[in-house]
Parts: C-alpha cells; structure tokens; sequence
C-alpha cells in the first residue's frame, strides 16, 4: 500500500524537471538570439588624468572667431561650428555647458576614414552623426559626458569624411537614420 507521503514526492519529481528545461531553453534563445550591430568595433576608454596638459591649453586659448556653416538634414536647417583644424578638432565641443537646439558642430576631416571621439571635459550628452564622402549617414552614436577618471572612446566601423555633434535627443527627436542625406550650404 503506497504512502499518502510517497505519492507527494513522486509528482514533485515528475513535474519539477519542467520549470528547469523552460529556463534551459530561455537560456538558449537569449544566449543564441542575434545581437543588433551597431557597427562599433570596440570600446576603449582613456585615463584624463594624463588630458590636464589639453584642458589647461584650452582654457587658456582663445578659440578662434567661430565659422558658422548652415546645414540641412531631413529639410531641417542647423548652423553648426566648423571644425576644420587640428586644434579645433581636438577642442571640439569641449567646456560647453549647454548647446543651443538648432546649433551642432561639423567636423570637416580631410581623410575619409574612421574617426574616433572622446567625451573629456565636455559637460552635455551629444548625437554624433558619421557622414561618409558622399554625404550620406554611414552611422550614429550617442555619447556621454566622461564623468569617471577614464573616458570612452567613441568610434565606428564605418569610414567618415564628417562628423556632426548635436544636441541628446535630436536624432529621435528628428526622426534622423542611417541613410539619410545631408546637405552642405
């Protein structure tokens, strides 16, 4: 005559492999599930404590008399900051508290390459947008400020001829994609 106990344990164990395959194969699928590619190819970060040497250069100069430039994304008209020469282009929007919402900066690179950026002394958020030779977006990034002795270092696997910083939320706030054309005036 079987216990009332030994029929208990018997359903426990029937049933309790189960819970135990579900989680198995929720396992699987997450672990094997495709991944988005976002086209960066890795992270690096890079200690500031070795930048003081830039950011005293930069507090102490002058940057030159901005060059506005208009551009236009999505029929949306910008006025960006030029940012044509090597020490403009290290400087970037590095020291900027605030940005207004029409104005970004357009990095105008010689070479039609990967680029890679930092977030080091520059105190907002940004949309960084890749923009390949023939003014195309080849890839977009979003950045944040280096609040941490090391700092991120932003790059993208896709070559760029320019890139242009905005402010957080512009991209989504535009409907901005990969794909979309840009237009220099």
């Amino acid at each position: 005559m079987k216990n009332k106990n030994d029929n208990f344990y018997y359903i426990l164990a029937k049933y309790s492999i189960y819970p135990g395959i579900f989680i198995m194969i929720g396992l699987l699928i997450f672990h094997f599930y495709p991944k988005p590619n976002y086209n960066i190819t890795k992270t690096t970060y890079i200690n500031i404590s070795k930048s003081i040497k830039i950011s005293n250069t930069i507090a102490n100069n002058t940057r030159s008399k901005e060059k506005i430039q208009s551009i236009y994304i999505n029929n949306i008209k910008l006025k960006v900051y030029l940012a044509k020469t090597p020490y403009e282009q290290e400087v970037g929007l590095m020291k900027y508290y605030k940005l207004p919402i029409d104005k970004g900066m357009l990095f105008n690179f010689t070479q039609n390459s990967i680029h890679t950026f930092w977030m080091a002394f520059t105190y907002i958020p940004l949309d960084m947008i890749f923009i390949s030779k023939n003014m195309q977006i080849v890839n977009i990034i979003k950045a944040y400020p280096c609040v941490k002795n090391e700092c991120k270092v932003y790059t993208t696997g896709q070559k760029s001829l320019y890139v242009l910083e905005l402010n957080p939320h512009f991209i989504i706030n535009n409907n901005i994609k990969i794909g979309d054309r840009v237009k220099l005036f």
